[in-house]
């Protein structure tokens, strides 16, 4: 099976860190956020398909055609035009595919969790918010995904997408039919927002997540690490 991981943005809220480097290759808890993402996908997966952009040039040098025996193939996203568009643009590597997982860089997750979603022909990752409208909420019934809202006033649902997707190879298709507004990027969610209307899509609930968008969220997830290693060791 394969995994597209969508790696091609500026991190420019990761800055410092990310003037240097691109934000895949930022250290986490003594290991890059790509690496993170590579020891999180499931055993199924055998092949990666890495979109870079800012710097990726160092992302290929870094992890080259292999690593841990999954073959890695990369896409170039030179025009960032959204994580839509960075899919789209894998589409010659996903033929005949039948289905695959794609998810961000910039996200770490537990492989138990992202492993259940391959029980399911279409799944997304869910997380429970007590905030959700800071992110895409999930609309459902009974965990059958009917919308993503982005950052709704009002949200419908404490479910909220958080970056993992297993999806038929048929997604792509919907890039045609998504009418997007001028000047706005091409987003997955737009194109997931179709897709779901035709596809049974599954909400599979998971209890950890750690986004990495600034500083200090490195900072709160290596002092999370530290502080569970010292009550391991008590």
């Amino acid at each position: 099976m394969k995994a597209v991981i969508l790696a091609a943005g500026k991190g420019t809220r990761l800055r410092p860190l990310t003037d240097e480097r691109p934000k895949p290759l930022v250290e986490v808890d003594g290991r890059t956020l790509l690496e993170h993402v590579f020891l999180f996908l499931p055993d199924a997966i055998t092949e990666l398909i890495v979109v870079i952009g800012y710097k990726g040039a160092m992302i290929r040098e870094k992890f080259g055609s292999r690593w841990n025996g999954r073959n890695i193939t990369y896409v170039s996203q030179e025009e960032q035009k959204g994580t839509g568009h960075a899919l789209f643009m894998c589409r010659d590597h996903l033929k005949g595919a039948g289905r695959f997982l794609v998810c961000y860089a910039d996200d770490l997750h537990h492989k138990e969790s992202v492993e259940k979603c391959l029980n399911h022909d279409n799944a997304i990752l869910a997380f429970h918010s007590p905030d959700p409208k800071k992110f895409g909420v999930i609309e459902h019934s009974d965990m059958r995904v009917r919308s993503i809202v982005e950052k709704p006033e009002v949200p419908t649902s404490n479910f909220v997408a958080i970056g993992v997707y297993v999806l038929a190879e048929t997604i792509l298709d919907y890039y045609a039919k998504v009418v997007f507004a001028e000047g706005r990027e091409h987003y997955l969610t737009d194109m997931l927002n179709e897709f779901v209307k035709d596809n049974f899509v599954v909400a599979v609930p998971t209890e950890f997540w750690h986004p990495i968008a600034t500083v200090s969220d490195v900072d709160a997830f290596e002092a999370q690490k530290c502080f569970e290693s010292e009550r391991n060791l008590a």
